[in-house]
């Protein structure tokens, strides 16, 4: 039986355009092109907002203090590199903190020859209420002799300094790989060059602990960063 008049429940517009999504999305995932997709999966569904671990960083005034497991504190060091991309980005993205310059931690580590991990003494030194403590453990940038893939293991703590060092977060953020799949070829940027990437990568992944983010956005950044090597 044939029913004749009967509309179907999508507007023509709306059941092409669905169709020509489908299809462009079909041709992009063959080609591997996984940030176009990403980009039509927020279209169609909206931001896949991911909360933060803690809000306890926003009306304070924060420190910031990076070490690696193996040599502590060393200044010039990857980690010191970290600390200072993470201050940057707690700036940009947590509203109404108060970053206490790397500068001025630097200045009293020397001053004091901190190079242990009692990191209250160090927030209590630079006058912090919050002290994010960041332990870099294992850390490299080569997979193999010709690739570029950065991995690391990072330990993210929040001291409350005024309550006696208590700790308000502890996170273990392990295997982080930049980039996620396959490497950059070394004939094909720097290690100078690829080594600032990965430890934009490493300061993100710090940061959105303590503020909502777009999770599509943070991948598309990355993806972005790797393109511009």
């Amino acid at each position: 039986m044939v029913l004749v008049g009967q509309r179907s429940c999508l507007r023509p517009g709306r059941f092409q355009f669905m169709l020509s999504c489908a299809f462009l999305g079909s041709l992009l995932a063959a080609s591997g092109c996984m940030a176009p997709i990403m980009s039509l999966t927020w279209l169609l569904k909206g931001p896949q907002v991911t909360p933060a671990k803690t809000h306890a960083l926003k009306n304070k005034r924060v420190a910031v203090v990076c070490i690696s497991e193996a040599v502590g504190y060393v200044p010039g060091s990857p980690a010191e590199h970290l600390a200072r991309k993470a201050e940057l980005q707690l700036k940009q993205n947590v509203k109404k903190i108060e970053m206490i310059s790397q500068d001025k931690v630097i200045d009293w580590i020397d001053q004091h020859d901190w190079d242990s991990v009692d990191f209250e003494e160090v927030g209590k030194g630079v006058d912090a209420e919050l002290l994010v403590a960041v332990e870099m453990g294992s850390y490299r940038l080569h997979d193999g002799q010709t690739l570029f893939r950065g991995r690391a293991d990072l330990r993210v703590r929040v001291l409350d300094i005024a309550n006696d060092g208590e700790v308000i977060l502890d996170e273990k953020l392990f295997d982080i790989m930049f980039p996620e799949n396959g490497g950059q070829s070394t004939a094909g940027t720097t290690e100078g060059r690829f080594r600032n990437a990965f430890t934009d990568v490493l300061a993100s992944r710090v940061a959105r602990l303590f503020y909502d983010y777009e999770f599509d956005l943070q991948i598309a950044n990355e993806a972005r960063l790797l393109s511009q090597l």
